[in-house]
């Protein structure tokens, strides 16, 4: 498969000057369409999609590549050099502006100038010398909670990051580019965003081998709550000492509340913890039970802001989803939250929030720990991940060749077929060619089958290596092969069948090819069956040849 369809990469072709633009997580090329209108007069601008994202493959994610940021940083290399670009403007939101450091690191020949919006080179906390923000354990905990309460999640964080009273069709569209990524692919994308470090040591700087002109752009102390960005550093409010010996009071609670004295004590008999907050979101009322589960003397913890009891990664999700549902939906009911004692502990818990309405507003919270209920999700939680890997291992299984390694024969043509729709639409030429091992069968019975089959798997490796990346090759079955050369005439693929001549260090081969052009009618299996018959007329025609069925003609 090309790298153009691979990240289905776009290009407005409208000056002289390169620039690329990358998206960040959760998001695609299409956030950049307010901004591509004041480069269009005067730059050729790239856009593209990372895999996993809008409308890439997502055939061709693995868990493998795309575990770290190397891997993205890998896509946009490939895409500069599936485009033969060079000294372009690299603009990276977010998770981007470091895969575009990544990138310009290894190759950079292919940068001139990066622009960094929001960057955060690292969000966990390597002190003394740098806070990124978050422990290790912080940002487990976050990827957890998205994964618990995805799409929820998903939903709400687009109302955060837009902002109420904001454009609810850019809402909208950010909440369905959050929800339309799947969710192992995403989790993988935010798992490699979170715990990348690229703080770059002295050594790492001194290989590369010219300075890059850098620029950061930050967008306010919330930028990285912005779609395709990360949590970026918080502080944590200050704790009123003025508000620890603070009582509830019944007039806060409404009507309901009030037409009954033995109401308010009887919550500290409730084997569960009652919390009361109100719109400023400080505690007005906590249960014994929740006190004591938390580790608090009595009554200290009136007054304090409901950030203080949660730890770094659930208050991130009561801004982004919490908080949300509040506003909407007027109560929020059995999410996943960690919360934090006083001697630091994680206490797992299930918590259902409302609204009240009374002579003021307020938030009532029902709080349960939930210490079984995350062993179990956590044991489903590795079930489910082993289950996707070993899907992943299966799909890998069933559309290489075992032997070579080489993508098989169905797995060929359906990149092909996918290849035949796009040179449809861009107007270039594809062609086949067909690879015999001449007299095979003399090398499994003169050497034995185990010879035939290093044979197999050696010619197989130096096809792989003379194979541009935006090219296909396969073992089509036996001892023959096949290739497609993208935007390739005859004689591209003449050069191509003297490269694979001269790969063959020890066996003799023949060779078909079969050119398809744009508007013609033929289908992939017409198509491979002329290459194949060319094949046989290279045999016939002496053998250790290439013949071309568009005209008939042998080369060496």
């Amino acid at each position: 498969m090309t790298v153009v369809l691979r990240n289905n990469v776009k290009v407005i072709d409208s000056g002289h000057r390169t620039v690329m633009m990358a998206h960040g997580f959760g998001c695609d090329q299409n956030m950049w369409r307010f901004l591509t209108p004041f480069f269009s007069s005067d730059h050729r601008i790239v856009l593209f999609d990372y895999v996993g994202s809008g409308k890439s493959d997502p055939s061709s994610f693995t868990i493998e590549r795309y575990r770290h940021l190397d891997g993205y940083a890998q896509d946009v290399i490939e895409v500069c050099e599936a485009l033969d670009l060079r000294d372009l403007l690299f603009i990276g939101h977010s998770v981007s502006a470091m895969i575009g450091l990544i990138a310009a690191i290894r190759a950079p020949a292919l940068f001139g100038q990066l622009v960094m919006v929001c960057p955060s080179p690292s969000f966990l906390n390597d002190p003394p010398d740098y806070m990124g923000g978050f422990e290790h354990e912080d940002l487990e905990e976050l990827l957890a909670l998205m994964d618990r309460n995805y799409i929820g999640w998903a939903h709400h964080l687009a109302s955060a990051v837009i902002g109420t009273g904001n454009d609810e069709t850019l809402m909208a569209e950010l909440s369905g580019s959050f929800c339309s990524t799947d969710p192992l692919l995403a989790k993988t994308f935010a798992r490699a965003t979170f715990f990348a470090d690229c703080n770059a040591d002295p050594a790492e700087r001194e290989r590369q081998p010219r300075p890059l002109v850098c620029r950061q752009l930050h967008a306010g102390d919330n930028a990285r709550q912005s779609a395709g960005g990360g949590p970026g550093p918080r502080a944590l409010p200050a704790h009123d000492a003025r508000h620890r010996n603070r009582r509830i009071d019944p007039q806060f609670l409404g009507p309901a509340f009030r037409s009954s004295s033995a109401v308010i004590p009887s919550f500290d008999a409730l084997p569960g913890g009652c919390l009361v907050t109100d719109l400023n979101r400080e505690v007005r009322f906590a249960n014994a039970y929740l006190h004591e589960e938390l580790g608090a003397a009595p009554g200290t913890l009136i007054g304090r802001k409901i950030e203080s009891l949660l730890t770094p990664a659930s208050r991130i999700f009561y801004d982004s989803y919490i908080q949300p549902m509040l506003l909407h939906e007027k109560r929020c009911n059995e999410v996943d939250i960690t919360l934090i004692s006083a001697t630091g502990e994680r206490i797992p818990a299930v918590v259902s929030v409302r609204v009240l309405h009374g002579d003021g507003e307020g938030i009532i919270w029902c709080i349960m720990r939930a210490d079984n209920r995350n062993a179990v999700y956590q044991d489903l939680a590795r079930a489910r991940e082993n289950l996707k890997i070993q899907a992943q291992e299966l799909r890998d299984l069933s559309i290489t060749d075992d032997l070579t390694g080489l993508p098989n024969r169905r797995e060929f043509e359906r990149l092909v077929n996918r290849e035949l729709q796009a040179s449809e639409r861009r107007g270039y030429g594809l062609s086949i060619v067909m690879i015999d091992i001449d007299h095979f069968k003399s090398i499994n019975d003169g050497f034995g089958h185990a010879s035939g089959d290093e044979t197999l798997r050696q010619f197989g490796a130096a096809l792989r290596a003379i194979m541009r990346q935006d090219e296909v090759v396969a073992r089509y079955g036996g001892e023959e092969f096949i290739a497609c050369l993208v935007d390739c005439d005859g004689d591209g693929a003449a050069a191509f069948a003297l490269r694979v001549h001269g790969a063959a260090k020890t066996v003799l081969l023949n060779a078909g090819v079969a050119t398809w052009r744009p508007q013609s009618p033929e289908a992939l299996p017409e198509w491979t069956r002329r290459a194949d018959k060319a094949l046989y007329a290279a045999k016939a025609a002496g053998r250790n040849c290439t013949r071309f069925a568009d005209d008939g003609s042998v080369a060496p």
